[in-house]
């Protein structure tokens, strides 16, 4: 997860842990940031399941990289 990306997820946490309405420019974004860290090429499809994978991916990859930073500062 880039820096780039880890800033977008803070400013839009309310899709990530809220279950928000997303729109279309979030949902693109938010799926070119799953492609990035999974090294696939998923696309927005109106598949709610799909969909759903998609945030708890992120989520987690959030959640892994705060973690990571947050040892390297102790």
């Amino acid at each position: 997860m880039t820096i780039e990306h880890y800033n977008w997820c803070q400013e839009h946490k309310g899709i990530l842990y809220h279950n928000n309405t997303i729109d279309k420019e979030k949902k693109a974004k938010l799926y070119e940031i799953y492609n990035a860290v999974t090294q696939e090429n998923k696309r927005p499809n109106g598949c709610g399941k799909c969909l759903t994978t998609t945030v708890n991916r992120v989520r987690f990859e959030l959640e892994k990289y705060e973690a990571s930073n947050e040892r390297k500062r102790i």
